[in-house]
């Protein structure tokens, strides 16, 4: 992270951030790929028509993680990284 950090600015960290949020780049795009190919194997081996077909979430892992509850400021932080991450800009008392 060190090497990150001296290497990139914040603001390209957090268009990464926010481009990880549209397009994962680690682990989940691999559970996605993996649930893609569960499926077409699942449903190459139905056993009748009427069987139904499997969908890539039904082989997607389910990960539970407790939601924290944000205050108003950390809120307001959140959204001021990703307006910067896409390039928007703040009018207003900060």
């Amino acid at each position: 992270m060190r090497d990150c950090q001296r290497s990139i600015s914040s603001a390209e960290f957090a268009r990464w951030r926010a481009y990880d949020r549209i397009s994962p780049i680690g682990p989940e795009r691999g559970d996605l790929h993996a649930a893609i190919v569960a499926a077409a194997v699942f449903n190459a081996r139905r056993r009748k028509s009427s069987d139904r077909y499997a969908d890539p979430k039904d082989f997607m892992p389910k990960f539970v993680t407790p939601r924290r509850q944000l205050t108003p400021s950390q809120m307001f932080d959140a959204v001021r990284v990703m307006n910067e991450a896409l390039g928007g800009s703040f009018v207003g008392n900060a």
